[in-house]
């Protein structure tokens, strides 16, 4: 007979800490499924170990074998000594080709043309935390599940009117991001199961036991 499951152990995937270790390494899409149903049946009344086991025994591998990926954080520090180094790269490339008399001239045009792309990223930057009014990416879930979980935080499920407004006002790097990764998330229309991806131009109605991608829109921080 197995070993009984701690009460923490179980707890672990209740709350908010197997998504941490999610966004800290880089998963496949089969592992990403064996955390999910860990999460869902810890969730439930009866928890099942072996889900649970399973879970566990991948979580210590992926920490024993992975590095973790660089903190969110770190992103704008990072784009700005990039473009800081880019910028000096240019001028110190550029100088040693021209002739003496014009170097000047166009050095000052090459450092105007830097600061253009470091205020460039800058802008691009700061736009993602003036239009970042999602709480939190929860994962994946049933359409119960999402609303339940929006609701436990005082949120609400996105419109596709919301959706499309944080993405034209989020930065150019997310906005490629999330276009290219076009992932489904559930999406607020009264009580239709419905979902809807960044690329299409409306929503899609589904069936309340589908699992998509969830995010909650904080009413009181947003502008809606």
């Amino acid at each position: 007979m197995a070993p009984m499951k701690n009460d923490s152990d179980i707890e672990f995937y209740r709350g908010d800490a197997a998504y941490s270790v999610l966004k800290r390494f880089e998963f496949s899409e089969d592992e990403e499924k064996i955390i999910y149903a860990a999460i869902r049946t810890a969730k439930s009344s009866n928890p099942k170990i072996q889900l649970i086991d399973q879970s566990d025994k991948l979580l210590k591998e992926v920490a024993k074998e992975r590095d973790p990926l660089f903190l969110n954080e770190d992103k704008s520090d990072t784009a700005t000594m990039l473009a800081k180094a880019q910028a000096e790269y240019s001028l110190q490339g550029a100088s040693k080709k021209l002739k003496h008399d014009d170097r000047e001239g166009n050095r000052i045009m090459l450092f105007v043309a830097g600061m253009a792309v470091l205020a460039f990223l800058t802008i691009q930057l700061t736009k993602s935390y003036q239009a970042d009014w999602y709480d939190t990416d929860y994962g994946i879930h049933t359409y119960s599940e999402a609303k339940q979980i929006c609701k436990s935080h005082r949120d609400t499920l996105p419109t596709v009117v919301q959706m499309n407004e944080v993405y034209d006002q989020s930065n150019i790097f997310t906005r490629i991001s999330e276009y290219i990764v076009n992932k489904p998330y559930w999406v607020e229309n009264g009580d239709k199961p419905m979902i809807y991806k960044i690329r299409d131009t409306e929503e899609t109605e589904s069936t309340d036991n589908d699992l998509y991608e969830v995010k909650c829109i904080d009413s009181a921080n947003s502008i809606f």
